[in-house]
């Protein structure tokens, strides 16, 4: 068992594809951690030691911001595009999809009236 940050990252995985679970960290993230380490492809994560696993934990701390750093991130950016007043601001503010998403068949997760994500 690992612990990062009260996140279990599950050890029978492959490594990059284990650290994926920490929030803010993604496939390109991976790929780069494990290539600073030095790690090969097919690395399970039980098969690191306890030196390792404390090179992990450090780069980790230093990569990955806090969650709610990163929330608070992601918040802001959507307020700035509603205050600015632009397309897809507007599309937040109304609860619709604003990446070009079909709304006239498949969007009603996103379109129902109990979607109150952002506010």
């Amino acid at each position: 068992m690992f612990y990062f940050r009260t996140i279990y990252l599950k050890t029978n995985k492959e490594f990059r594809s284990s650290i994926k679970f920490i929030y803010g960290i993604g496939k390109h993230k991976s790929l780069f951690v494990a290539s600073r380490l030095g790690f090969a492809f097919p690395l399970i994560f039980t098969k690191l030691n306890r030196f390792y696993l404390n090179i992990v934990t450090f780069f980790l701390t230093k990569l990955v911001s806090e969650k709610v750093k990163l929330e608070r991130k992601m918040k802001y950016n959507i307020y700035r595009l509603v205050e600015m007043g632009s397309y897809r601001g507007k599309r937040q503010k109304d609860h619709l999809p604003c990446r070009g998403q079909r709304t006239r068949t498949n969007a009603s997760t996103r379109k129902h009236r109990g979607f109150n994500n952002f506010q």
